[in-house]
């Protein structure tokens, strides 16, 4: 999305045949937005008025740049919200009031700073793009953190009324049959699935899992993988981008598909989508709405023409020089010279036809070939050298060659070398197998 050719996203968003796309972990800043914003207008130039146009409701990571940050881009050919809110709550707003009887002030806005949530309010329902946050073993902190964001956005959706639909990456797997590496201890310890357990249960706030609503015994179905393990070779993931609705039990609007794309690459992520139908005369169509103030092209400052973009920045182009004032072009350089020519002038075929340098010219052809032989020998030699000094690569047990990598995470091991198997991250013959083994301390700086 950042500085692409001004067709590329809209292209991208047409791909995905959807009214409403949203997209998580954007990583853009602010900065960036005019270029998302230039990338939206330039349709608005063109000739093809059937076309789809979008708008950008952008969320971005206020304190780290580059960071987090959730986009929402709808066809405002087809409907446009009424309200937008960036992120979890408008400061001052009644549900920033609610919020403040849970969280102190301080740590809504640290919340609010991250650019996790995008709220788009239609006439139908409501909907949440959020990003929820990662807890990793070097920041267990974090856990804290990212159970104060999941206890606002409870709070904020007990703040609305409408029917409700909450999609992104919650980076939760909700049941254990949704991920590879389920920990059955963790279900009843870790207070994010506990949370999530608690959200879908018969007996809490009556939310659903859209995906599971049609396919509620389908295994291995997940849409992350990690990168690093090469996973997605043997499917060794989890399932933690979910779309969570409410309130579509009956009525004129309801749940009508729900399913993940797992055969779209380009990401460590693949999509996953939910379709609503409507029996409403004229369906979710809201096209002649005013666009809210909060799309991008009117954060990133007074809106421009397409033309603009183009033209702003060049050089200020300068009358062409008359005849009189072209300079000729300059010669070409002449081709690098080998040793041999260097060696013996330009013209080697005068001096080797006249009596005396032609011994001369023998004799440095001699040297120059000896030259080289000794060259070669001594790139091999450093070559064996090289490989003696090198230790033995260990073999896995599927008889392969070991992988060496080194240990990154904070720990008293960080920066050491180990070998292990080659393989992707997987069960099975076809997965990694368990192979470890510390390398020399020798190898504990090297590839730093």
């Amino acid at each position: 999305m950042r500085r692409q050719e001004h067709t590329k996203l809209n292209d991208f968003l047409d791909s995905l045949d959807a009214d409403i796309v949203c997209l998580q972990e954007t990583k853009l800043s602010k900065a960036d937005g005019e270029y998302v914003s230039c990338s939206l207008l330039a349709r608005d130039s063109g000739k093809d008025e059937g076309a789809n146009r979008y708008e950008g409701f952008l969320s971005f990571c206020e304190k780290k740049p580059g960071y987090s940050g959730v986009a929402t881009f709808v066809n405002s050919r087809r409907l446009v919200p009424h309200t937008v809110d960036i992120g979890l709550f408008v400061p001052g707003s009644i549900e920033h009031a609610r919020l403040l009887q849970y969280l102190s002030s301080e740590r809504l806005d640290e919340l609010n700073s991250e650019g996790r949530v995008v709220v788009t309010h239609f006439d139908d329902f409501v909907l949440f793009n959020i990003y929820g946050p990662a807890v990793s073993s070097d920041a267990p902190e974090r856990m804290a953190f990212k159970m104060d964001f999941y206890t606002a956005l409870h709070v904020r959706c007990q703040c609305i009324a409408q029917r409700i639909v909450i999609v992104g990456d919650f980076n939760i797997a909700p049941h254990p049959i949704d991920s590879s590496f389920y920990n059955p201890c963790n279900s009843t310890s870790r207070p994010d699935r506990l949370w999530m357990k608690e959200l879908l249960s018969p007996s809490g706030p009556s939310f659903v899992d859209c995906f599971r609503l049609f396919w509620p015994d389908r295994r291995d179905a997940y849409t992350a993988w990690n990168q690093k393990m090469n996973a997605r070779d043997n499917n060794y993931g989890s399932r933690i981008d979910l779309c969570l609705a409410k309130g579509f039990d009956g009525g004129d609007v309801r749940i009508k598909a729900s399913d993940i794309c797992p055969d779209v690459l380009g990401s460590d992520h693949c999509p996953v989508y939910v379709t609503l139908s409507t029996t409403l005369p004229g369906g979710f169509d809201t096209p002649s709405r005013a666009i809210p103030k909060e799309a991008i092209r009117f954060v990133v400052g007074s809106q421009k023409t397409i033309s603009s973009y183009f033209t702003a920045g060049l050089p200020h182009t300068r009358d062409a020089p008359t005849h009189q004032q072209q300079q000729p072009c300059p010669k070409r350089a002449k081709k690098q010279a080998n040793l041999t020519s260097l060696c013996l002038g330009r013209d080697t075929s005068s001096l080797a036809s006249s009596s005396s340098p032609s011994k001369m010219c023998s004799w440095l052809e001699e040297e120059y070939k000896a030259s080289e032989e000794y060259a070669r020998q001594c790139q091999a030699d450093a070559a064996s050298a090289w490989k003696r000094i090198q230790p033995t690569v260990p073999t896995c047990r599927h008889g392969l060659e070991a992988a060496l990598k080194k240990v990154r995470k904070n720990s008293k091991h960080k920066g050491r070398m180990f070998y292990c198997c080659p393989k992707s991250a997987g069960s099975g013959p076809q997965g990694q197998c368990n192979f470890f083994q510390w390398a020399s301390n020798t190898l504990k700086n090297s590839n730093e």
